[in-house]
């Protein structure tokens, strides 16, 4: 099984991510009791704060999210949100 991080909690993000197919987990860091949060599938998406134009902490990953398995993924860059 393929695990492949896409995000990491406290990194500035500067994407939307779509997931088209597959699962990805989201994690808060292994300090917590329970690192897992939820599970995410088609049609779900992540980085929603980063694309909206806030700054400092809100900007930032609130989690980590991992891809489980094969993920196909698209991605909505800041500045192409921001043409549209």
């Amino acid at each position: 099984m393929a695990v492949r991080k896409r995000a990491r909690e406290g990194e500035e993000l500067s994407r939307l991510i779509f997931i088209e197919r597959g699962i990805v987990e989201v994690l808060r860091p292994a300090s917590h009791a329970e690192p897992h949060i939820t599970d995410l599938g088609p049609g779900s998406f992540i980085g929603e704060i980063s694309v909206l134009g806030l700054t400092g902490p809100a900007a930032h990953a609130s989690a980590s999210v991992r891809c489980v398995g094969r993920c196909v993924l698209q991605v909505l860059h800041t500045h192409d949100f921001d043409a549209i």
